[in-house]
């Protein structure tokens, strides 16, 4: 049984291009939502940039890239107050590439951003007599030729309570990301999802959510999403194997009950966010192999889609590895067989499944696809697409990516990138960096927590440090990375 949910059409023009559609309507609204000076309170500082008007401020910040604007935050209070203010932020975050994040899938202590530049010229030609040779050139999160560390984040903690006595906790080891939605990261535990916080990487700030204690005991489905008619922030669960929802906005300290769902899954891999519905994938009951799950964050209603039926073949026979997420504003999932192409499917208005693209893994690069799990990042100005890839049964990760032209592509190993336990399988975490603040994204309900600069916490083993988000410079040895555009 299909569900008709409604998936927003992909915008033609979401890069960030100097002078460019998008950019000039995007200043355009800034310069009309703010005529007078660009602070309710006039700079006290000497700097003759902060004397400008807020349309002469606008249109220079947003020429400028995601990490410089990032930097711009740490210059004084009063760039991070422009920075941070919606009707700079959201036209801006508008206008930004897609950013990607590399973390362990559990546990989940360090988080990798990445970005992606044009390699220099001597690493072209590294191996250009020996085609056979892996090309490491990319993803080290240390060397002297790597940028290292710019934000840190400390302990996340969680408020308990026990004997009357309110203490804090830092995130468990079974904490990982379960879904992004607007540039934030839903983070809690996996099974009973007993501790939860939405935290912003860019900020460096996050909020706790309430704990959950109906249904105690029981296993969860959760995830993270946005109402767009009632322009509210939600995190829901659902309880297995009895169904019932919960439900908790965010900037209230209760939960309650909604609608309960006649498919419950005890388990749910590859969360997405999509134009107001969470979908997921269960891998734990082959029953349940056939659907996509979801949940729309309007109605507070489940659902289910079911997939083509060739891919439910061979995901029950356990002949392939399937991946889900979003690009070009639809669902995809993505499909790998043993020796067979890749499969990336696209869920279109009106639920139906679209083959959208087939990768072929022979040829002068050959692709690893036995135990091998792909991610679509995002489709390039050339109609190329950039692949996430993670070889399970070595524990190697890669970036691929693929010339739809001539059908080939390149496979770059991402090495020295620690995860707390040596096979741990990283995965990645596509967002929209989001400079605008909590409190005026969510009220002035919500408790924002700001996280220390402190990289580790002296005195915790391993698996219990601290999160930390590190920069991470990565160099494409395709030139067309260079500048791209949210596609």
């Amino acid at each position: 049984m299909q569900s008709n949910i409604p998936l927003r059409k992909h915008q033609q023009q979401e890069g960030f291009q100097p002078m460019k559609k998008a950019e000039r309507t995007a200043r355009h609204s800034v310069q009309q939502s703010n005529k007078k000076q660009w602070l309710s309170t006039s700079p006290t500082s000497n700097c003759v940039i902060l004397e400008l008007p807020w349309n002469i401020m606008s249109d220079i910040f947003f020429r400028l890239p995601f990490k410089t604007i990032a930097t711009c935050r740490f210059v004084c209070k009063t760039w991070l107050d422009f920075i941070s203010h919606p009707d700079f932020a959201a036209p801006y975050s508008a206008i930004t590439p897609l950013q990607l994040m590399l973390g362990a899938s559990i546990p989940q202590r360090t988080l990798h951003l990445v970005e992606l530049e044009q390699v220099p010229p001597t690493h072209d030609s590294v191996h250009k007599n020996d085609e056979h040779k892996d090309e490491e050139l990319l993803f080290s999160a240390s060397g002297k030729r790597f940028i290292t560390a710019k934000f840190s984040l400390s302990s996340i903690s969680i408020a308990e309570r026990a004997d009357g006595k309110t203490f804090s906790r830092s995130l468990p080891r079974s904490c990982t990301t379960v879904n992004s939605c607007h540039g934030l990261l839903y983070l809690s535990e996996v099974k009973f999802c007993n501790l939860s916080v939405i935290y912003n990487p860019i900020t460096g700030q996050y909020i706790r959510i309430p704990k959950n204690t109906g249904d105690a005991g029981s296993r969860r489905v959760s995830g993270f999403g946005f109402s767009s008619m009632s322009k509210k922030y939600k995190v829901f669960q659902l309880c297995y194997p009895s169904g019932r929802a919960w439900v908790n906005t965010i900037g209230s300290d209760s939960w309650r009950r909604s609608c309960c769902s006649t498919n419950p899954t005890e388990d749910s891999e590859y969360c997405t966010f999509i134009d107001g519905h969470v979908f997921w994938l269960s891998v734990s009951q082959k029953q349940q192999l056939d659907f996509v799950f979801s949940f729309d964050f309007e109605t507070e209603r489940f659902g289910r889609l079911e997939l083509p039926p060739h891919l439910v073949k061979e995901r029950k026979s356990g002949t392939s590895l399937m991946t889900m997420g979003e690009l070009r504003g639809c669902l995809y999932v993505c499909n790998v067989g043993f020796r067979n192409p890749i499969d990336i499917w696209a869920l279109k208005e009106g639920s139906a499944w679209t083959k959208e693209l087939v990768v072929e893994t022979c040829g002068r690069y050959r692709l690893p696809t036995m135990s091998g799990a792909y991610w679509p990042i995002k489709r390039l100005p050339d109609g190329d697409i950039l692949m996430f890839c993670n070889i399970r049964i070595i524990s190697q990760s890669a970036m691929v990516p693929y010339n739809v032209a001539t059908k080939s592509s390149r496979y770059y190993k991402i090495y020295r990138v620690n995860t707390q336990l040596p096979k741990a399988p990283l995965v990645p975490i596509v967002f929209i960096p989001n400079f605008v603040s909590f409190k005026a994204l969510m009220g002035n309900n919500v408790e924002v927590l700001n996280v220390s600069s402190s990289v580790a916490a002296p005195g915790l083993p391993s698996d219990r440090q601290p999160i930390q988000a590190v920069w991470v410079s990565c160099f494409s040895h395709v030139a067309s990375y260079k500048n791209v555009g949210r596609h």
